[in-house]
């Protein structure tokens, strides 16, 4: 039975007086924003948390108090019998009732071991069917389209002769990230340049998706699904600070009517459950809302939407039938990451910025933008409330 957490941000005792099992979350992968956006979610509603960490140097002894049980496993080169062996015992010696990590190839691995881990255990994911199906950039799009998104002009390439069906220039990316990590994304501004671009890469390498280049903002929308098919509310945020294509700030937006319909009937077709959310592009001349692709999980901006006032941590526990808490947001605030903002703004004055990054090459408005958001908008890391978080993470700068 779910313990019923009826306030997220305190343990229930009704619950624990009924002796009801209270669920214990175990974190794996390495620390980032993240996973101190839930640990901190977590553990603020009484929830035991145990993180097994795969960094590359365990983390400090003093800041380990993040968390009520860590382990350090190190670097995993694919889940091997040594590493399945180490979560394991692990998750067996914390009791921990719940399973969950961020990135997504990892996800994938963890769910194809299923049987591996205790019996006590319950995978706080989607299925590798559905993982795999959504790594696709192509299936993404299929899906997108049948759900009502505009799609922009897509066309798949893979050697040096392909042609395109869209006009240049355009934004190349893996059609599966997993099985092509030579790049994130590549800006290309001609037919010549894509054509040198394809001759350099690896003989046989997989195909790329390529989409006609737009300048705006994005436009990001977090949500859940329920294995009944329910839906939690949806909230959308517009990032009008971009580097590489992410995210660096945060406001909270209105969500059109029709892109919520779509976000919802996606998640019903791909058959979702838990937290996600779709990374959308604004076009600056048109305001049209253009589909880019959709995370199944927990990704780079879940620790600023929990920062703005929107707990994704406890949704997504809620989406997987753990917990029973509020899954809305009485009010959301603007956020940034502030170190992320001084990279974004250091790279702009130097000259090296990419043209897929944002308001760029409109240094005037960066500026205003980034002055605007290292004055007034909260952080996603860095809080008073946080402080011993905020330092374990930046300890990695100094380890």
């Amino acid at each position: 039975m779910a313990a019923q957490i009826r306030s997220c941000r305190r343990h229930d005792p009704i619950a624990a007086a009924a002796g009801e099992m209270i669920p214990r979350i175990a974190m794996l992968g390495p620390l980032g924003p993240t996973q101190l956006a839930c640990f901190a979610s977590w553990r603020r509603a009484g929830l035991p948390t145990q993180f097994i960490d795969t960094s590359d140097k365990p983390l400090p002894a003093r800041f380990r108090t993040i968390v009520d049980r860590y382990d350090y496993v190190g670097p995993l080169r694919g889940l091997d019998e040594r590493a399945i062996e180490e979560i394991s015992t692990a998750l067996a010696r914390a009791r921990s009732t719940g399973l969950v990590c961020v990135a997504e190839a990892l996800s994938i691995k963890v769910w194809n071991a299923a049987k591996r881990w205790p019996d006590h255990v319950r995978l706080l994911l989607n299925s590798a069917a559905t993982m795999n199906m959504l790594e696709s950039k192509i299936q993404q799009i299929d899906l997108a389209q049948r759900a009502g998104f505009d799609v922009l002009p897509t066309a798949v390439v893979s050697v040096p002769g392909s042609q395109l069906s869209t006009d240049f220039p355009v934004v190349l990316r893996p059609d599966r990230a997993s099985q092509d990590a030579s790049f994130k994304a590549e800006f290309v501004s001609s037919k010549d340049t894509l054509k040198r671009f394809l001759a350099g890469r690896a003989k046989g390498a997989p195909p790329v998706v390529a989409q006609r280049f737009i300048r705006g903002p994005s436009l990001v929308v977090h949500g859940s699904r329920h294995a009944d098919g329910r839906h939690g509310p949806l909230f959308a945020f517009v990032s009008k600070i971009k580097n590489a294509g992410v995210a660096v700030a945060l406001e909270p937006t209105s969500l059109d009517p029709r892109v919520a319909s779509a976000c919802m009937c996606f998640a019903d077709l791909a058959e979702l459950r838990g937290a996600f959310h779709f990374d959308l592009m604004i076009d600056e001349t048109d305001k049209r809302i253009w589909f880019l692709e959709v995370n199944a999980r927990f990704g780079g901006t879940t620790g600023k939407v929990f920062a703005a006032g929107y707990d994704e941590p406890m949704v997504m526990l809620r989406a997987h039938g753990m917990v029973e808490c509020a899954d809305g947001a009485a009010r959301l605030h603007s956020v940034v990451n502030r170190v992320a903002l001084a990279r974004c703004l250091g790279k702009a004055l130097r000259g090296d910025a990419s043209p897929i990054d944002y308001p760029l090459p409109d240094r005037r408005r960066l500026s205003l933008w980034a002055l605007q958001a290292m004055l007034f908008f909260r952080d996603e890391v860095v809080s008073v409330r946080r402080f011993r978080s905020a330092m374990a993470f930046l300890s990695q700068y100094w380890r």
